[in-house]
Formats: structure tokens, sequence, C-alpha cells
């Protein structure tokens, strides 16, 4: 026997086997392309820019302001407001404002000049998201 018709075998074995139990189809056939044209439906009109969001600048030195300037120079967000505390931009999210918040905690660039990794992991991880308010 070939390997072409062990193969061929082995296939039509495989095939029996998907259709044999409604579940392998949906499981290998149905979900993969529904997913598929889920995710090409989300990306129809391209990726999301010029999402509005909030600075809470704790810190109010020049690094976090120019950090500020970095972020709002990024195409996919545009910061809209500025706020003194957390609880504001919080409200303001909740209102439907803004779509994220970016926080730089009191003692951020002391933090990155002392090059201590906790405040470093702070100020890429501290923004909140519309979903978690």
């Amino acid at each position: 026997m070939g390997a072409a018709k062990r193969l061929g075998v082995i296939f039509r074995r495989e095939i029996r086997i998907i259709f044999s139990r409604p579940i392998y189809i949906f499981c290998s056939v149905v979900a993969p392309i529904t997913t598929f044209i889920l995710f090409a439906s989300l990306m129809n009109e391209g990726v999301p820019c010029e999402l509005p969001v909030a600075v809470v600048d704790a810190d109010n030195t020049a690094t976090t302001r120019n950090i500020a300037r970095n972020l709002d120079a990024l195409q996919q967000i545009d910061i809209t407001a500025r706020y003194a505390n957390f609880g504001e931009a919080t409200a303001a999210m909740r209102r439907g404002d803004i779509y994220a918040i970016y926080y730089f905690p009191q003692g951020t660039t002391k933090a990155l000049i002392n090059n201590e990794t906790e405040r470093k992991r702070l100020l890429k991880c501290i923004y909140s998201l519309c979903g978690s308010v």
C-alpha cells in the first residue's frame, strides 16, 4: 500500500469520525468560522483611534507631563481631560466622557530616577478601563 493510499484511508476515517457526532462538526467547523466572522466584523471599521482618555497626575513633575505628552502623541488615544484625583476621573468615566484613565502616583519621577522597579510596574499598569468601574 502506497503512502498516498494510506493517507487517503486515514483521511476518510477521520472524516467519518468528525461526522459521527455533531459536537465534532461544531468544534472543528462551525465555531472557528463563526469566531472568524465575529472578529472580522468587529474590526470592519479598523482599529479604534482617538479614544478620549484622562490623565490623573498626582506627581505633577516635568517627567510625568512629558510622559503624558508622549501618550497623547499616540494615534489610539486623545487625552481630553486632566483631573486632580482619581475619583473625579472615575466619575467622568461613569458618565461616558472618557474611556480610560492614566494615573501617575505621587513620587513617580523619584521612583524612576532611583530605578525602583515596583514604581515602574505601577506606572505601566495603573490605568482603568470602562468595563472595570
